[in-house]
């Protein structure tokens, strides 16, 4: 009886033993090492290329052939190689599909291997709160398990971005910290991607199954759609005073809407600036912004955009306009950063600039003010970083951008204007301009600036057009600009990979 029990013991070790080790092999075709060198043009001189940057995170095999990875590691990709356990050699791939708004990114390789990865399967339903765990590889390359236990699920500020999602708080004892590592379920089922680590309280930022089942389904059937968006910016409405003055009761419901952007296909919003929104879908809107969500509890109202709609969408919506009750029926769609009048540009896309007779024109956005620096607030030019504060989505109308002369290369014939930095441009040879294709307009592929006029300024900045061509052949020549580049647009041309484009990091 005792050697009957003792092989019986014997047996359901090995079993366990058995059903560990597989589960070992299929983890180790599962997560992948993922290693990428990114190139972005410079923000502040844009006919450079910034030096090329070595990046490193992880990912999770969700088909034979493609790897799930955050968007944020992809960025400005120029190559892509992976790695997996217990192999030598690097794998080539290629980003098929990113969106920043989603953080989210799958690499594809090509040809399709056979058997070299082994995909894992996206849960369904609500995160379990516990029995979860983080796994990650070491610098060997070997699988590492970190239990792991769901503390909050809210909508954040997606990590480097300027969008919001719906992000599970997950705490967790984990060796690094790069982005890309799966959240797994006790089944081994697909529970989130962790997109960034906070090793200092121990939590892990992840994007939740749902978000990435959706990505995964609509990236195989055409592309990405995005998240769904109303186009508007709107402040809480708790100040008593203020909310008694537009007829409310002081401790009821109820977000006032800021500004809104005109909805594509449309000439004008539904939503109306100074509406409140009372309810969304049928949830009623607290003072601050949040609602009593059926799964989550309370949660911020964007999730009803952005988790339970997808553009194309549309949402009833109750407001109190102008003191009466309105029912409205709002479009949801994709919100570009381009329709905003100080576009962030996150993926680092080619700006358009134009250089003639060493006047630096371009639109103004983030990503250029950001590369003053962390202290960008107090380093750039006033005018520009109050416009994007407090105004960079509201445009007076579509298409509006800011137009700025960045700077003056020295040249004999700008003498007297070289000492201009950072000036909003309104007019370009007498004609006003509200964005660079206007400017584009105006001159062609070759015809000169005569004058500037910009604002504040009363006095124009006057140019000879007849200098214009032997300006532009010395700038180019002394400072090293190819002459084709000299006007450039994304859609036309790539910025060629100059002395500052070579040099590794």
């Amino acid at each position: 009886m005792k050697g009957t029990a003792l092989l019986l013991s014997f047996a359901a070790t090995v079993s366990i033993a058995a059903r560990a080790v597989h589960g070992a092999d299929a983890l180790h075709r599962t997560i992948v090492q993922v290693e990428i060198t990114s190139q972005m043009q410079d923000p502040l001189l844009p006919w450079q290329a910034q030096p090329f940057q070595q990046a490193g995170g992880f990912g999770v095999a969700v088909a034979s052939n493609l790897v799930l990875t955050t968007e944020s590691l992809v960025r400005g990709c120029r190559n892509a190689e992976l790695r997996l356990p217990g192999q030598g050699r690097k794998i080539e791939a290629r980003v098929i599909e990113k969106d920043a708004q989603a953080n989210l990114a799958l690499l594809s390789i090509q040809p399709r291997p056979e058997n070299l990865l082994s995909p894992v399967h996206v849960m369904k339903g609500l995160i379990p709160t516990s029995s979860l765990e983080i796994a990650a590889l070491d610098r060997t390359l070997r699988i590492q398990r970190s239990p792991a236990m769901l503390r909050a699920s809210a909508v954040e500020r997606i990590p480097g971005a300027p969008y919001f999602m719906l992000q599970h708080a997950v705490v967790a004892d984990m060796h690094t910290e790069d982005s890309g590592l799966p959240l797994l379920t006790a089944d081994g089922l697909l529970a989130g991607l962790v997109m960034d680590y906070r090793r200092a309280d121990r939590t892990a930022m992840v994007a939740p199954a749902a978000h990435i089942a959706r990505f995964l389904a609509e990236s195989g059937a055409g592309g990405f759609a995005g998240m769904a968006s109303a186009g508007f910016t709107w402040q809480p409405l708790l100040d008593p005073a203020h909310r008694r003055s537009l007829g409310l009761d002081p401790l009821g419901p109820g977000i006032l809407v800021l500004s809104t952007l005109v909805p594509p296909g449309t000439e004008e919003p539904v939503l109306r600036d100074d509406d409140v929104v009372m309810k969304w879908d049928g949830f009623e809107i607290d003072s601050t912004g949040f609602y009593e969500d059926t799964d989550l509890g309370r949660t911020s109202f964007a999730y009803l955009l952005n988790g339970r709609t997808r553009p194309g969408d549309r949402s009833k919506v109750d407001v109190l306009r102008e003191g009466s009750m309105r029912s409205l029926d709002v479009p949801l769609y994709r919100f570009s950063d381009t329709d905003a009048l100080v576009p962030e540009n996150v993926e680092g896309n080619p700006e358009p600039y134009i250089v003639a007779s060493g006047m630096v024109l371009r639109e103004l956005s983030a990503r250029y003010l950001y590369a003053f620096g962390s202290d960008w607030q107090t380093k750039a030019n006033v005018r520009l970083a109050h416009a994007y504060t407090f105004r960079r989505m509201a445009p007076d109308r579509p298409g509006d951008r800011i137009v700025i002369l960045s700077h003056v290369l020295p040249d004999d014939a700008n003498n007297g204007y070289q000492h201009l930095r950072d000036e909003i441009v309104t007019g370009v040879n007498g004609e006003p301009v509200r964005n660079l294709n206007d400017v584009f307009a105006l001159l062609g592929p070759a015809s000169p600036i005569a004058s500037l006029q910009l604002k504040g300024i009363g006095v124009d900045v006057s140019l000879d057009p007849s200098e214009a061509a032997a300006s532009d052949a010395r700038i180019s020549a002394k400072y090293r600009i190819p002459a084709e580049m000299l006007r450039f647009r994304p859609d036309v041309a790539v910025p060629a990979n100059t002395t500052a484009g070579r040099s590794r990091k």
